[in-house]
């Protein structure tokens, strides 16, 4: 790659990066009151002066909001492996059962990090709108999820609002490098430090530039540097960028989410955006209130002016003395009045923090169920809590959960953990679903609707048995199985079972062609035997 083709990614990043300006300031807010834990990676949005933060019912109804998300969207096997058509063969069926055990045991071995990761990432989309997410292999373990802070990442979007461009910015010293990229790749400038004292001290800035890979440079690359996402990693501090690495990948590692789009920007916006003025003003009202409460408990005094020679002593207990010849009638100590208004200004600061909560669902979130609660009642809230989350809840299934599935069986598939395909079959015949505990939850009350129709019809055949004609038993049965999850493998495939059903029809024409047989021997006989009769007779 020439130094042209090198200077054109750095100002491609360089444009990404002036995206975040119309967004910086509120992500600095943001930053500094909701989620300080981030900020170590905003250069460009936290400045290193942090606000006194008295109150954290912001943070901490984020921290309940991103359990409720996980617990809604993933569970202890999120992805399953199915056949792209309904009339699978059972060996195909069968495969997929093995393959979803197989692709569960990996996303969820505790070196994926998959559980720390999309925690990380679910807590930037609630609080920034926008999270990144790289799914990448490990060496021996095949997978590792790596989130990735929107404030080292600036992203571009394709014409179809997909985020498939990432520009990564993270420090590295001259020696890490070295021992990344090799010796021979450093610019001049980590060439010199890798050479002194500072090949661990300095640090210098690295670009990871990820984009679909035109047409024409597939065509002219070979091996990764053909493959359909480009990967460069450039030193951006030596003169006119070093590129370190040029690389590929068959699917892009990085994965972008967003709360809520953003018209003319490919970054999100989240509820936290929206309400944090209420967050600063919470802030402000219980630092006020925590001062009146302090001066009702611990109030300022008044006293005749010259009496006290020296400083006031107003600790617990203290004693305090006086000229009682400077003062013959006694000191007028007085008290400063305080604390009169504390009572309705407390009250406003409990109505903006209950405000403030129902914008993240929490009274939703935080009410357990009680034993007075019916289920139908516990059903309900759990209805509310999906109705107020539901858009949140499929922009992130839709940009973050489901191509974390593609992207991760992608992997496994090329790393040949799988069994082989049967014979006839490929990757094209399957598809990664995904399974949330929400989306298992519909399924299982889509099942018990399909009982009680079922139940329903089979009451009313009672009267007309022809209404039982207007069920498909098949399409039945599957849906229940669905619903109740049961293993696909208890089913016969359609085609399987349209074989069974046509044997059992030939059996039955076959004993009815028995019986009409046996019938006309019977009736024949009888002829027989009375035509016989009649010339006996005659």
């Amino acid at each position: 790659m020439n130094k042209r083709a090198i200077r054109d990614i750095i100002d491609q990043e360089a444009a990404a990066r002036t995206l975040r300006q119309p967004l910086s300031a509120m992500w600095r807010d943001v930053v500094n009151f909701v989620a300080p834990a981030e900020s170590y990676a905003w250069e460009d949005v936290a400045d290193g002066k942090r606000p006194d933060i008295v109150d954290d019912s912001a943070a901490h109804a984020i921290d309940v909001l991103v359990g409720a998300l996980d617990d809604m969207l993933f569970g202890d096997k999120p992805y399953e492996i199915v056949p792209r058509f309904d009339d699978a063969p059972a060996e195909l069926i069968d495969w997929c059962a093995d393959a979803s055990v197989v692709m569960s045991k990996a996303i969820n071995h505790p070196l994926a990090a998959f559980v720390a990761a999309r925690h990380q990432a679910l807590h930037s989309v609630t609080t920034i709108g926008t999270c990144v997410m790289q799914v990448t292999e490990r060496p021996g373990e095949h997978l590792l999820f790596v989130p990735v802070s929107i404030g080292r990442v600036s992203i571009a979007e394709s014409a179809s609002g997909v985020v498939d461009t990432f520009f990564i910015r993270t420090k590295m010293s001259a020696a890490q490098m070295a021992d990344e990229y090799g010796a021979d790749k450093l610019g001049s400038s980590a060439a010199t430090a890798l050479k002194s004292t500072d090949r661990w001290a300095v640090r210098f800035n690295v670009l990871i530039a990820c984009m679909p890979r035109a047409e024409a440079s597939r065509l002219q690359g070979v091996g990764s540097t053909s493959m359909p996402f480009a990967s460069y990693h450039i030193d951006i501090d030596s003169e006119g960028g070093t590129l370190l690495r040029e690389s590929g990948y068959e699917e892009c590692p990085f994965i972008g989410a967003r709360w809520r789009r953003l018209e003319g920007l490919p970054y999100g916006w989240s509820n936290v955006m929206t309400s944090i003025h209420d967050v600063k003003r919470l802030n402000n009202m219980k630092r006020t209130n925590l001062r009146a409460a302090h001066a009702s408990v611990d109030p300022a005094v008044m006293l005749p002016y010259g009496i006290w020679k020296n400083t006031l002593d107003r600790t617990p207990g203290a004693v305090n003395q006086y000229d009682p010849q400077e003062a013959p009638r006694g000191v007028n100590i007085q008290q400063f009045p305080s604390g009169a208004a504390l009572p309705i200004a407390i009250e406003m600061e409990d109505a903006t923090r209950d405000q403030l909560r129902s914008v993240f669902a929490y009274h939703s979130i935080v009410v357990p169920p009680t034993p007075q609660m019916t289920a139908t009642e516990y059903a309900g809230r759990q209805r509310e809590l999906a109705r107020l989350l539901h858009h949140a809840w499929a922009m992130i299934q839709t940009e973050l959960a489901e191509p974390v599935g593609r992207r991760a069986y992608a992997i496994l598939a090329r790393r040949g953990v799988f069994a082989p395909m049967p014979a006839g079959l490929s990757d094209a015949d399957v598809k990664v679903e995904f399974k949330s505990p929400l989306k298992r939850a519909a399924e299982m009350n889509e099942a018990d609707s399909v009982l009680r129709v079922m139940q329903a019809v089979g009451a009313m055949a009672q009267f007309d048995p022809s209404i039982i004609k207007i069920v498909s038993p098949d399409a039945a049965v599957r849906i229940i199985r669905k619903g109740y999850g049961a293993p696909p493998e208890m089913l016969l495939s359609q085609q399987e079972f349209a074989k069974v059903r046509a044997a059992d029809q030939q059996a039955a024409q076959a004993q009815q062609m028995m019986a009409a047989l046996q019938q006309g021997g019977e009736a024949a006989q009888s002829i027989g035997e009375g035509l016989q009769a009649v010339r006996g007779e005659t």
